[in-house]
């Protein structure tokens, strides 16, 4: 039989880890809020490079362009453009 004491023991280790869990969460949550803060900031700006693109672009630049539409797809693309 499993005492009173052991049982309190596990419900400690349990409450440690839920603790730990919800903050790991919470701190997802705040780096998920600053990253589409600074998407929306700079978002106009890389639609404005995508939207004058050349041959001679950067391939920095298009791999900028490709990242944002991965996580920031046109309307009507809902595969990111990679068709």
């Amino acid at each position: 039989m499993i005492s009173v004491a052991t049982l309190e023991n596990q419900r400690d280790k349990a409450v440690e880890v839920l603790d730990e869990f919800i903050s790991t969460i919470q701190g997802l949550q705040q780096e998920i809020e600053i990253r589409d803060t600074l998407i929306n900031l700079i978002g106009p700006d890389i639609e404005w490079q995508e939207d004058h693109l050349t041959m001679r672009s950067s391939v920095r630049m298009q791999r900028i362009i490709d990242a944002y539409r991965t996580i920031n797809p046109k309307d009507g693309d809902d595969d990111g453009g990679n068709n």
